[in-house]
Order: structure tokens, then C-alpha cells, then sequence
């Protein structure tokens, strides 16, 4: 297994913490696992949800946080490889949501996280990694500290 290295991601300007919660989403684990699968056969890309749409510019880099159940933690991330867009909401409530396109590089079970919620609490203890939404930004120290210690 290899180290993600910071020298890889040192371009990227942004780090943003995306989240999921296999309780609220509307594919269950049966969809979790065909993104899972897809992943694995040749590779996978994903549109989520991003609060600070704004900020977001490709090449930045985003971590998949599973919340909501246990175990809790980073079981993902990817590169954004599209400007911003608007689409609706996944939810189904009919509002407008702001999304980015993810080339996936790294991915899990999101049940055998790669770094556990204290694990990135130790990282950096005053972030909040329980947000109510997803894609916000993550401080860059705090970001190479993840990226340091999940292994591809």
C-alpha cells in the first residue's frame, strides 16, 4: 500500500470534507455497493453535494465522511474534476443544490473507514468533523495530516 504524499497534492488550493449518510441516502447499501464495485472495475466518479460551492475549483480535493452510524470516519476521497454546477436536490425536495464531480482515487467500505472520527480528531481537534452539511472546506495543515495517513 502507498502513502498518499503531500508532494502529489501540493498544487491543489482547496481541501473540502464531503459527507454521506448511509441512513439518509436513498440508494441504501445496495447503491453504496455498485459505486463500490464500479470503483474497483476501472474506476468511478461521483457528484455530491458542496456547501462552499464558491471556493471549489478543479483539481482541489475532496474526503468522503460516512456520519450518522458507526464506525464514522474517512473511507474516500477524489480530485474535483468539473467547475460547480447546480442540479436538484438529491433529497428529493425540489430545491436547487450546488454539486461537484469527483474523480474517485481512493474508496471503501464505508463500514472499514481509513481513518477513524477520533483519529481526525487528534488531527486537528477544533475542526468541526460532524457538520449538519457536507462540503465545507478543510485548513490545508489539517488536510496533509489525512492525506498523510491514509494508504492507498
Amino acid at each position: 500500500m502507498e502513502i498518499i504524499s503531500q508532494s502529489k497534492h501540493n498544487i491543489m488550493k482547496n481541501y473540502f470534507l464531503l459527507t454521506f449518510n448511509p441512513l439518509k441516502w436513498p440508494g441504501g447499501r445496495e447503491g453504496f455497493l455498485d459505486e463500490l464495485h464500479a470503483f474497483k472495475n476501472g474506476g468511478l466518479e461521483l457528484q455530491w453535494s458542496i456547501q462552499a460551492h464558491r471556493q471549489a475549483k478543479v483539481g482541489d480535493y475532496c474526503f468522503f465522511l460516512v456520519q450518522g452510524v458507526e464506525p464514522r470516519g474517512i473511507y474516500g476521497g477524489g480530485r474535483i474534476i468539473e467547475e460547480p454546477f447546480v442540479d436538484e436536490n438529491w433529497n428529493g425536495n425540489g430545491r436547487p443544490v450546488h454539486y461537484v464531480s469527483v474523480e474517485v482515487e481512493i474508496f471503501t467500505d464505508y463500514q472499514t473507514p481509513l481513518i477513524t472520527l477520533d483519529q481526525l480528531k487528534r488531527f486537528d481537534a477544533k475542526y468541526d468533523w460532524s457538520p449538519r452539511n457536507g462540503g465545507r472546506p478543510i485548513p490545508t495543515e489539517t488536510a496533509l495530516k489525512v492525506m498523510e495517513n491514509i494508504k492507498k
